[in-house]
């Protein structure tokens, strides 16, 4: 039987065990994550959602500034390392996997991080970076930009429960462990 599909009230399939079905629903969360995220105009909405991972992450200050007048930056927030308090300036780029992202977002980032008094820049974008992009985020001289992109972006939605909830299935069986009785009769 489908377990997912018959929750939904859809026709039972015979290919998947309940098991299997259970380890690919963090796939199938995902892609239908990506899919919801990628469709129209979700910029806005794809910020908050990095805004709340930030904070799950134990960011603190995270302020979502995005907009047309960002400057190329849509999040600042701040993180405690020991003695030492980092600023970041973050950049989300909401796109499909066919529009990769270009040098000249990378750019953008890096140069407006004095702007908003931060230390460090984070892209992340549900796309990927070029390898014009990835070369402009690590060149030399210059302050590195971390990068996040589709796959890491989406799995760390996933763990800190962002856009996929999880939910606990109960498995029952008999508890050997309090009742002897129960350990010597096993029936075969």
């Amino acid at each position: 039987f489908d377990l997912f599909s018959r929750i939904r009230g859809e026709p039972a399939k015979k290919t998947q065990s309940a098991l299997d079905q259970i380890k690919n629903s963090r796939e199938e969360a995902i892609k239908e994550l990506f899919s919801r995220l990628t469709t129209g105009d979700t910029g806005a909405h794809f910020e908050a959602m990095v805004g709340d991972l930030l904070i799950a992450m134990g960011y603190t200050e995270v302020e979502v500034i995005g907009g047309k007048d960002d400057q190329g930056v849509d999040i600042i927030c701040s993180k405690r390392d020991g003695l030492s308090v980092t600023r970041y300036a973050i950049q989300c780029k909401c796109k499909k996997l066919s529009n990769e992202i270009g040098p000249k977002d990378i750019s953008n980032l890096r140069d407006n991080l004095s702007s908003y008094q931060c230390q460090q820049g984070i892209f992340i974008t549900t796309s990927r970076l070029n390898a014009t992009a990835q070369q402009k985020a690590k060149e030399a001289g210059k302050e590195p930009i971390q990068t996040i992109e589709h796959e890491e972006i989406m799995n760390l939605f996933a763990d800190h429960s962002i856009g996929i909830s999880k939910e606990t299935i109960r498995y029952h069986q008999i508890d050997e462990s309090q009742y002897d009785f129960l350990r010597a009769s096993k029936k075969t």
